[in-house]
């Protein structure tokens, strides 16, 4: 099952409020780009 990640979100909905959409989306998508570069380079 290495085609798939597995996500744990908390909100935080005090500092996400001032998030514009342009800066969640960024931020979405460098924290799923690390976890992605995490899981793909382990060793067994």
């Amino acid at each position: 099952m290495s085609n798939h990640v597995h996500v744990v979100l908390y909100e935080n909905l005090e500092k996400a409020q001032g998030w514009s959409d342009k800066q969640e989306s960024a931020l979405w998508h460098t924290s799923i780009q690390q976890r992605i570069n995490t899981a793909t380079h382990t060793t067994t």
